[in-house]
C-alpha cells in the first residue's frame, strides 16, 4: 500500500508544473487539466498559507477552475468554503489601489482576516478528503492501491 499523499503528489505534480509554466493562460491546458491543476495548487497553497496565498499566487481564473474542480469531485462543503473566502475579498475586485493580487491582504480589515483564518482552519480539517476525491475522480484505476492515511 502506498501513502495517499505520496500517490497524490506523484499523480498530480506533473500537471501542476504545467499549470505553473502556462500561468496565467490556464485555459490553454483544457478544462479538465486546468481543474485538476488548480485543485493540486489549491491543496498545496491552502496547507501552506491559506486561501489568500492560493488566490494571490494563482489569481481569479485559477480560483474559478478550483471551484469547477471541487464541483467535479463532489466536494460541495469545500466548494462552499472557497466561495465564502472569495466573498470576503470580492469587494476589492475593482479597487484602484491594488496593483497586484498580493496587495489584497494590505486592504483587509481585522474582521475579514479573522473570517479568512477561520475558513482556512475549516479547510485544514479536510472533511471531504480532497486528495482521495481527486484520485477517485481522475485516477480511479489505481486508487484501491493506496492507504487512506495521509
Amino acid at each position: 500500500m502506498e501513502n495517499l499523499e505520496q500517490y497524490w503528489e506523484q499523480s498530480f505534480s506533473p500537471i501542476g508544473r504545467k499549470f505553473t509554466e502556462i500561468r496565467p493562460n490556464y485555459q490553454d491546458m483544457g478544462e479538465t487539466d486546468s481543474m485538476v491543476a488548480a485543485l493540486y495548487w489549491l491543496e498545496l497553497e491552502m496547507y501552506n498559507g491559506g486561501f489568500l496565498q492560493f488566490f494571490c499566487n494563482w489569481g481569479y481564473d485559477a480560483y474559478l477552475f478550483a471551484i469547477k474542480g471541487l464541483g467535479a469531485i463532489n466536494a460541495t462543503y469545500t466548494e462552499q468554503l472557497l466561495i465564502q473566502a472569495y466573498s470576503i475579498i470580492q469587494r476589492l475586485e475593482n479597487d484602484s489601489q491594488l496593483q497586484k493580487l498580493w496587495d489584497i491582504p494590505k486592504h483587509l480589515t481585522e474582521n475579514e482576516i479573522t473570517k479568512l483564518n477561520k475558513i482556512d482552519e475549516e479547510y485544514w480539517e479536510d472533511k471531504e478528503n480532497i486528495m482521495r476525491l481527486m484520485l477517485l475522480k481522475f485516477h480511479s484505476d489505481s486508487v484501491e492501491n493506496i492507504d487512506n492515511e495521509a
